[in-house]
């Protein structure tokens, strides 16, 4: 599920970082691993990829003969409050594997990274259909409106409010963390 994922996180990485997701992009900004502005324009790219990619599955959907209305859009049962919660825990969970992992294991950051973004998506799948990025919500809620479209903005605040608590615990991890004295 994760593959493509983990090859273009890695193959990516050696460049700029390799993250796709303007959670941990904020994540990032917050635990200053990144400037603000540049966290701004990757923000804008990554929406702006989030758009272009549902757009282009909705065509190839059309193109197949597929029902266009159902294209990766999050929706869910749950109460709003609920869904933003939940939303906030998960994408907690997978920034704060991001953080860590950009400073502790880069090589293996992308398998890493994707092994937890599988476990995170199975274990939220039947509360919430976990967005964990806004744009992954964004895209795919443009071009199926309706429920998708209304509920929206909750997604995107849990993916914020989780950015910013696992940014905020990483800065602690990072304060509690024994630095190496110098030999």
């Amino acid at each position: 599920m994760d593959w493509p994922l983990w090859c273009a996180r890695t193959l990516s990485a050696v460049i700029r970082g390799g993250h796709f997701n303007p959670a941990i992009t904020l994540g990032m900004a917050i635990d200053h691993q990144i400037s603000w502005p540049v966290s701004f324009w990757y923000i804008v790219a990554q929406l702006a990829a989030g758009i272009g990619a549902a757009a282009t599955v909705r065509a190839a959907v059309v193109a197949t003969g597929g029902a266009a209305n159902f294209i990766g859009q999050n929706t869910t049962k749950v109460d709003d409050v609920s869904l933003v919660v939940i939303e906030a825990v998960l994408t907690t969970m997978l920034v704060l594997v991001y953080l860590m992992t950009k400073k502790q294991h880069q090589v293996l950051g992308g398998l890493i990274n994707g092994f937890a973004l599988t476990v995170i998506s199975i274990a939220g799948y039947n509360l919430t259909g976990p967005s964990l990025n806004p744009a992954r919500s964004l895209g795919p809620a443009l071009f199926a409106g309706g429920d998708s479209l209304v509920q929206l903005w909750l997604y995107v605040l849990g993916s914020v409010l989780g950015a910013g608590v696992a940014a905020l615990l990483m800065m602690i991890f990072d304060r509690e963390t024994p630095k190496k004295e110098k030999q």
